[in-house]
């Protein structure tokens, strides 16, 4: 492996934010080691899997609504709410780009961070603030 080739890997699989593909009709390809481990799992545990599998049960009706953005526009940006092992629901914030060039066949690059503690944090601000009034 290049040097350069291995030095993103380094990056990628050592990111804490979830770094992973999937194909246009939403099974994931890869998925980067922290993102797996962040939702409880091991990446090969996800690979082959639908997003509709880690999709919080009231979010799974917006996923046709998702790939028809990135099917169309070649883009998608939002926030999602993604179940862990435990089936915990954790708070994410996403961007996903099609790769059309260079391949032969399509496929959508995803880059999401983890936004649940600070939403938790902001919660119990607000909280304390109120108590303080």
């Amino acid at each position: 492996m290049p040097e350069n080739e291995e030095h993103y890997r380094d990056l990628v699989e050592n990111s804490g934010d979830l770094i992973c593909t999937h194909s246009l009709d939403g099974v994931l390809l890869t998925v980067n080691q922290a993102a797996a481990q962040a939702l409880g799992y091991e990446p090969d545990q996800l690979v082959n899997r639908t997003l509709k599998d880690l999709l919080g049960a009231d979010v799974g009706a917006n996923l046709d609504a998702y790939l028809a953005a990135v099917n169309g526009k070649g883009s998608a940006a939002g926030i999602v709410l993604l179940k862990t092992a435990s089936g915990e629901t954790r708070t994410w914030n996403y961007t996903s780009t099609v790769r059309t060039e260079g391949v032969a066949v399509p496929f959508v690059r995803c880059m999401a961070h983890d936004l649940t503690s600070v939403l938790q944090a902001q919660t119990a601000l607000r909280a304390s603030e109120e108590r303080l009034r």
